[in-house]
């Protein structure tokens, strides 16, 4: 899966870029059409990124300019590589030539074009002449390079002929053949269609490395007549990219009144909130067996049960035999860990616990009578690294977690876990903002209100973020966050008791690794310590160095109890 293209990483990547010595060994050599392609692509990097006057991107397109100008310096030339080289690799060549004099000059390279065009059809005609043309591979690129040459009224007859049954929609402008057809139809916003070819394309070719084909889409919307030099629209290219776009202004103050609760929350439980039956690491020991082919038992579903009743882990309850079981015991289930809601929430009367996404828990809210739920804690899936399952909560989504939102009859839900964790895309998109483990929707909504406690997968963060959280909602008393670190899970647990934060460091082994020492100065930052009494660790192994322990916790807060062989608590 590509990820997102990060033009800081780019530019630093760059700074260390070795290519051009290469470049130049092969300068002498027999053409190499496919090389001198991505030699292009590095220029047209260096130019999105903002490196384009950097003197090895100078000297670089000045070299792919005068090798394949060389080798195609006439008609003969062409058709002699044509025979060795084959018509593919001879419009690529072409192609690269055209695009590097339009970056190199901003002129139309209609001749260069033409020529490539010619070898591409060429191409097309051997390779579908015993299958179905590809219309990504064979029938885009023939298209692309006419309407590179302007050869508009050719490209629509070329799809009629090819792919006459295909619709396409002009007006979209989402694919080559439909700005194609848009430009031979004499569109009258050919730059509104540009924009949103660049906008349906050029993030495709950016997080997949393809930087020529990017500088041939950002050609392409020039040729409908998007103004601007070469190098002015390859250094606007990332503008296209809509996690890379410059944000809109926000009001701050508008955004904090949206943040603030606006409902009064239903009278708070006197009992304690039901603690967890089965813990993550139970069944560890059944699911290893059965993993190096030692034992043939069903690890699930897993059964436990307590003087308040049963409690379940299964991945689901397909077999006749554990669907009787379950619904024998439904009446008394008071936690349920299960990739779906098996039964209906009049057959779990006692359910206190459940794995419940936004979904789930907006089904359980359009019930007619209240639920007894008071927890929807994370599915789990395996992690052999720590021995235990591990939490992989839902995303929030507005619209799927909406009922739930409006509690109904979610009255005595008290804690929830969600997935607050960033892609590339979010982080570059958020740009210099604060991380938000939230959306304001949420913690303006009537279920935020009534939370005591929520857990979260999250992306490394200054914590401070959750002091507005915490002032703004005064009945949510705990923060349970986990980061991913090291092939495992860093949890830290913090709870508020009379104005001030008591914090519980939790890990399976002891913390004093160098990606731990820079998590905790991420976020344990001096806005938050200062409203922090003390933070107690405790390490699941029973053998680790306490003064180790303390000394990297100890730069970032004042640490309290440090306990190894401990249990980890969970909600």
């Amino acid at each position: 899966m590509p990820r997102a293209f990060d033009p800081g990483q780019r530019r630093d990547a760059f700074a260390r870029y070795d290519g051009l010595a290469h470049a130049r060994e092969l300068a002498g050599q027999p053409l190499d059409p496919g090389f001198w392609s991505f030699m292009l692509g590095d220029v047209a990097l260096a130019h999105i990124i903002g490196l384009g006057d950097d003197p090895r991107a100078v000297e670089l397109l000045a070299m792919v300019r005068r090798v394949l100008a060389a080798a195609f310096s006439s008609d003969v030339a062409i058709t002699t590589l044509t025979a060795s080289l084959g018509p593919f690799h001879v419009s690529q060549g072409l192609r690269t030539l055209a695009l590097a004099e339009w970056i190199a000059t901003s002129e139309p390279q209609v001749l260069w074009f033409e020529r490539a065009l010619t070898a591409q059809a060429r191409c097309f005609a051997v390779t579908t002449a015993r299958k179905k043309p590809s219309l990504q591979f064979n029938v885009f690129p023939v298209i692309e390079l006419a309407c590179a040459a302007r050869k508009f009224e050719q490209a629509r007859a070329f799809l009629t002929r090819i792919l006459p049954d295909k619709k396409f929609e002009p007006t979209r402008a989402c694919t080559v053949a439909e700005l194609t057809l848009a430009l031979a139809d004499g569109a009258p916003d050919p730059v509104g269609l540009a924009e949103r070819f660049l906008r349906a394309n050029l993030s495709t070719a950016l997080e997949g490395g393809c930087y020529e084909h990017a500088a041939m889409c950002l050609h392409l919307a020039s040729v409908a007549g998007l103004p601007g030099t070469a190098r002015a629209l390859l250094a606007g290219a990332t503008k296209y990219v809509n996690y890379l776009a410059p944000a809109p202004a926000r009001a701050p103050a508008k955004r904090a009144a949206r943040a603030a609760p606006k409902h009064a929350p239903p009278p708070a439980p006197t009992h304690p909130r039901t603690p967890r039956v089965i813990a993550s690491s139970e069944g560890y020991a059944q699911a290893l067996a059965q993993a190096l082919g030692q034992s043939t038992a069903p690890r699930e579903p897993l059964w436990k049960q307590t003087a308040d009743g049963w409690a379940v882990r299964a991945g689901g309850f397909e077999l006749p035999a554990d669907r009787a079981v379950l619904e024998a015991r439904a009446p008394d289930l008071i936690e349920l860990a299960s990739g779906h809601m098996p039964l209906s929430a009049k057959q779990l009367p006692r359910l206190l616990r459940a794995t419940l996404d936004g979904a789930g828990l907006s089904a359980l809210a359009r019930t007619d009578e209240p639920v007894a739920l008071e927890v929807a804690f994370a599915h789990e899936v395996d992690n052999w690294w720590e021995g235990r399952r591990v939490q992989s909560p839902p995303r929030l989504a507005r619209k799927a977690w909406a009922d739930a939102l409006a509690v109904h009859a979610l009255t005595r839900l008290r804690a929830l876990s969600f997935d607050a964790t960033e892609t590339d895309k979010d982080r570059l998109a958020r740009g210099s903002r604060p991380y938000e483990p939230a959306p304001a929707w949420f913690w303006a909504s009537r279920l935020a209100a009534q939370l005591e406690a929520v857990e979260v997968l999250a992306s490394p963060h200054d914590l401070a973020v959750w002091l507005p959280v915490l002032d703004a909602l005064p009945r949510l008393r705990e923060v349970i966050l986990h980061f991913h670190l090291e092939g495992a899970i860093a949890h830290l647990w913090f709870e508020r008791r009379d104005g001030r934060l008591r914090g519980l460091l939790q890990s399976f082994k002891a913390p004093t690794s160098a990606p731990w020492d820079t998590l905790l100065e991420v976020a344990l930052t001096r806005p938050f310590t200062e409203r922090l009494d003390e933070i107690n660790v405790a390490v699941e192994a029973t053998v680790a160095d306490e003064a180790a322990i303390r000394g990297v916790v100890g730069r970032h807060a004042a640490v309290g109890e440090v306990r190894l062989g401990a249990t980890l608590r969970e909600l």
